[in-house]
């Protein structure tokens, strides 16, 4: 695998990003945290500050940088 990006908004679900994440991590993969915020900082469902890697708005999402990235992950949660 090359890599993975994990979309994160205000309200998503703690469990299905961060351990996901991590899992990923621990076993040498790189995850890269986009935020689809104006900010880099995103709030879990459960009140969980986390700082992202990317601001969305600076990913260049053309067909080439997609077709280097193998998994795009959305995890659920609460608006």
């Amino acid at each position: 695998m090359k890599g993975l990006n994990i979309f994160l908004a205000d309200g998503f679900e703690d469990i299905e990003a961060l351990a996901v994440c991590d899992v990923l991590r621990r076993s040498g993969l790189e995850v890269n945290l986009v935020s689809i915020t104006d900010s880099l900082n995103v709030c879990s469902s459960h009140g969980v500050m986390v700082l992202s890697d990317k601001k969305w708005e600076d990913c260049n999402f053309t067909l080439n940088y997609l077709s280097e990235r193998d998994v795009m992950i959305f995890p659920g949660g609460m608006p």
